[in-house]
């Protein structure tokens, strides 16, 4: 059974027909059932019937009819136009705007579904969250770590997971490769609104990760970005982020977190290793790369399972990583035309690259799925 059942009493067919697909298409498939009604009558006779209390979403239309049968806790309206704040607050129902992305939607609905649920439960109940984390790192600056790290969010949104990047950069370049929808704010402040809404109000974490994170267009990736808060970064504590990344796991909304690290031992960094199933190492071949990776390795914290990683590979190695206790686990291509870039953004559409980084992706998880580790 999946996690959530959505019931949907819509009398526009084709809008329904749309869900559907949608549903069908996208990572929302695994974890969302949708129960269907283009007929009020029906819906309330299988409501009637139903021994659980499933999220109803109805039309506006439908709204008056369905709160004399459903608790309005328990029922979403879709409003035909977007300015619907007071008629909800006259009438105490979660409202949602019909037209908008539907990404966007159904990001919205789990969000209000997984708070429903937990105003529900009185009792502290340990929860398995399904959600698994890659962090991406290096010892040495230029080895492509946001490249690397934004790829593989990628790789694994094509792949029908529902994946958040968060970049932990005190100054990152994240933003400069994503394309946010129309009316998005692309300032780059998220993780610091965030973190201080979380540590204000917990409880909130889902309704402000959803009003505050950003959505890729072009791949349908969401993302937190901090670019002008330096500060804020840097006095981020190693609690700080690893109670923080453990939050968002725990409401099961994603399939998997891509952590793009900088390079260095900052607390934040630490925890945010520390809080990683997977670490990608990222490689130059180069002695200086080499050796700072030995020697950053004695201090950093004990990482679950970590993948030395050789970027920019050309096809042959110039130094010998044995020496450097570093054994490469898999290559990653040079490409040419990444070495001068005008357009960030067009590095993310090269298809020999992106094809290296489902081979990996491919790999990672079918060892770890021998192993019991991820699904």
């Amino acid at each position: 059974m999946k996690p959530y059942t959505f019931v949907v009493v819509i009398e526009d067919q084709m809008y329904t027909d749309g869900l559907i697909a949608f549903l069908h298409g996208s990572g929302f498939g695994n974890k969302v059932e949708l129960v269907v009604f283009t007929q009020a009558s029906s819906a309330f006779e299988y409501l009637d019937r139903s021994s659980y209390k499933p999220l109803v979403i109805v039309s506006e239309t439908l709204e008056e009819e369905a709160s004399k049968r459903v608790d309005r806790a328990g029922m979403v309206v879709l409003y035909e136009k977007n300015d619907f704040k007071q008629e909800i607050e006259l009438a105490g129902t979660y409202g949602l705007y019909k037209y908008q992305p539907l990404t966007r939607l159904f990001n919205q609905l789990v969000a209000y579904e997984v708070e429903r649920q937990q105003k529900f439960t009185q009792f502290e109940v340990e929860v398995e969250s399904r959600t698994k984390t890659i962090s991406v790192f290096s010892a040495a600056g230029g080895c492509g770590k946001t490249t690397v790290a934004l790829h593989t969010a990628i790789g694994l949104t094509s792949m029908q997971y529902h994946v958040l990047y968060l970049s932990l950069e005190s100054i990152g370049s994240a933003i400069q490769f994503l394309q946010g929808e129309a009316g998005e704010d692309l300032r780059g402040n998220t993780l610091s609104q965030l973190l201080y809404h979380w540590k204000t109000d917990a409880t909130r974490l889902l309704t402000k990760l959803e009003t505050l994170k950003g959505h890729d267009a072009a791949s349908g990736l969401d993302y937190i970005v901090n670019t002008n808060q330096m500060r804020e970064m840097e006095v981020m504590t190693r609690r700080d982020i690893a109670d923080f990344i453990a939050a968002i796991k725990m409401t099961n909304l994603y399939d998997w977190i891509i952590l793009d690290l900088e390079t260095s031992v900052h607390p934040r960094i630490l925890g945010a290793l520390e809080s990683s199933d997977e670490v990608l190492w990222l490689l130059g071949d180069d002695t200086i790369c080499l050796s700072k990776t030995k020697a950053m390795k004695k201090l950093l914290p004990v990482i679950k399972e970590m993948h030395f990683i050789v970027n920019k590979y050309t096809g042959t190695m110039h130094n010998d990583l044995d020496p450097f206790d570093c054994a490469a686990s898999f290559y990653l291509p040079y490409i040419p035309e990444w070495k001068t870039v005008s357009n960030p953004v067009s590095m993310l559409a090269h298809p020999h690259f992106q094809d290296s980084i489902r081979v990996l992706l491919r790999r990672m998880i079918a060892d770890a799925s021998l192993s019991g580790g991820m699904k």
